[in-house]
């Protein structure tokens, strides 16, 4: 779920499995995923990871009656139409536009890179400065510009390297994420002033006004359905998470 730390995955999940099998419920690897649209001049946004109703996005939100256990997260910007039609990818850094991609019209976006993250559990401040530059992977291969015999650019037609496993973030310490509990996680940025405006491959010096940014929470790890109510603990003490029934 993560290619930081194989052996983190693989204790947290070991925990997880023995803590399911004492209570006779089933694990299965599964993610949160919600988004939220830039907003001119705006650089807070907070994401409801318990929100449901926008699979049509790849979004998928917390159930009340379920435990999630996130092994990565990540925060990542995906250009899309408004209404969003689900079918855009995930990026994992500020692409400017040009004839070979979509992208930003500027740089304003790597402000996001220079924030951080909050996430509160309840009444516990479980992350108060989570850095977001975390967040930005620029992979080896990305789609290239060439020139003609005239000086004309044109797309090579390589697309983005992109696996998800190199985007994610391990969590650390480890969350228990309950439907029952206030999960609250929100990022903040310079945004004074900030120009989010995209444009497509075929006009790349010109704001498209049909399509817009957003930016999506991710987390990716196991879910454990109806088991909300049954780890009356502390939300990161994970390494206790097999003594309660």
């Amino acid at each position: 779920m993560t290619k930081q730390n194989i052996l983190f995955n693989r204790k947290r999940y070991e925990k997880v499995i023995d803590w399911c099998e004492k209570n006779g419920v089933v694990p299965q690897i599964s993610k949160l995923r919600t988004g939220e649209q830039l907003q001119p001049g705006k650089g807070s946004y907070g994401f409801d990871v318990k929100r449901t109703g926008a699979n049509i996005f790849g979004h998928t939100g917390l159930d009340r009656n379920d435990l999630f256990i996130p092994f990565g997260i990540s925060i990542c910007p995906v250009l899309d139409t408004m209404p969003r039609t689900g079918k855009k990818a995930l990026m994992s850094y500020a692409r400017r536009a040009s004839v070979a991609a979509d992208g930003f019209m500027t740089e304003d976006f790597e402000a996001f890179y220079n924030g951080k993250m909050f996430i509160r559990i309840d009444q516990t401040q479980a992350n108060e400065s989570f850095p977001c530059e975390m967040f930005k992977w620029i992979p080896e291969t990305q789609p290239i510009i060439s020139m003609d015999a005239d000086g004309n650019p044109y797309a090579v037609g390589l697309q983005d390297q992109f696996d998800i496993e190199n985007v994610m973030v391990p969590i650390v310490p480890a969350y228990l994420l309950q439907g029952t509990s206030d999960i609250r996680i929100d990022v903040d940025f310079y945004g004074v002033n900030a120009d989010f405006s995209v444009a497509t491959k075929d006009n790349p010096t010109q704001a498209n006004a049909n399509y817009v940014a957003h930016i999506d929470l991710i987390m990716i790890g196991v879910l454990v359905k109806g088991a909300a109510d049954s780890s009356k603990i502390n939300p990161l003490q994970i390494d206790k998470l097999y003594e309660s029934l």
